[in-house]
């Protein structure tokens, strides 16, 4: 479960992504976010768009997206470590969990994979992505915004944004998420889909799962700016200590050393 917690949060963190040409000014975007479910809860966190570098910084960990180099680097405030990973490695170890997860998918009973497409976790078949304009607009954060919705099986949710702001990533952005994710990650077609809609999302919000199952998160820009990050920010902290990543540990061979 926490690995499919942090390819969500990989999927997820780059929903701001559009397919935009043209390159916009640098952006700070202080955002409330607000989850439900077996860990409900309320937090701020800020992300910094500067230049080909998306950094989201919130009160225990920070993820920071290089597009040139091509890496993600995932910190751990609260036990002071870090782990980098290309986009490549990324994108194979998603594909390694998918296909490992289908395979013990077709060892259960019919029953049993009807309950995990309930929660939230459908076949390689993956569901159908509808995104729709609902012709709703709303001031959010002083900018107009203009709302979709969205859905995909167990997941449903909706984004409002605004095209008065660019990402400054544009295109580059674009690219890099596909090589990343590819279309085998759980939650990668919903993410694709959703990373069509032309501007900057003020307002995410998405549900999954069935039941007791179901997780539901906000994330509501409440302040933009465009003024310079604090230093070290867009950094890894000094003195924390790099680690394996799960995903690289989930598939090391059994009884190799630990790095």
């Amino acid at each position: 479960m926490r690995v499919r917690t942090l390819l969500a949060l990989v999927a997820f963190s780059l929903l701001a992504i559009s397919p935009v040409g043209v390159e916009a000014k640098d952006l700070t975007l202080r955002q409330r976010v607000t989850t439900g479910g077996v860990v409900a809860g309320t937090h701020e966190s800020t992300q910094y768009w500067v230049g080909h570098r998306i950094v989201t910084d919130g009160p225990s960990n920070r993820v920071i997206f290089d597009l040139d180099a091509e890496t993600t680097t995932m910190v751990d405030k609260r036990q002071q470590t870090y782990f980098t990973q290309t986009f490549a490695e990324t994108r194979q170890q998603a594909d390694q969990m998918k296909a490992q997860m289908e395979k013990q998918r077709e060892k259960m009973p019919p029953e049993a994979r009807a309950m995990m497409g309930k929660m939230g976790m459908p076949s390689t078949a993956e569901a159908a992505v509808s995104v729709k304009p609902t012709g709703k607009s709303e001031k959010i954060a002083g900018y107009e915004a203009k709302e979709y919705t969205f859905e995909a099986g167990p997941m449903a949710g909706s984004i409002w944004a605004t095209e008065a702001l660019q990402p400054p990533g544009g295109a580059k952005a674009t690219e890099a998420f596909s090589k990343m994710m590819g279309v085998a990650a759980p939650g990668a077609n919903v993410a694709q889909a959703i990373a069509q809609i032309p501007g900057v999302p003020l307002r995410t919000s998405f549900r999954s799962g069935a039941g007791a199952q179901t997780f539901s998160t906000t994330t509501e820009v409440v302040e933009v700016s465009e003024k310079a990050p604090p230093a070290g920010v867009l950094t890894v902290p000094d003195g924390f200590k790099k680690v394996d990543s799960p995903l690289s540990r989930m598939h090391a061979p059994k009884g190799a050393p630990a790095h």
